[in-house]
């Protein structure tokens, strides 16, 4: 994630990837891998609560 973001803002300040077909895709690549992560966040509560004998998690 945190590369495709580098790559649209760059953090050196220069321009990035100029508005076109190449910065929609790392766009969407990075939208796809962010909202996979959130997901994560429930599962992972999940997984962890009966590891460790949590109820209320």
């Amino acid at each position: 994630m945190v590369y495709l973001h580098e790559r649209m803002y760059p953090s050196d300040g220069s321009p990035g990837l100029p508005v076109g077909e190449e910065r929609s895709k790392v766009a969407s690549d990075n939208s796809k891998l962010l909202k996979w992560h959130t997901d994560q966040l429930t599962s992972s509560k999940e997984f962890f609560a009966k590891k460790l004998g949590l109820k209320n998690a």
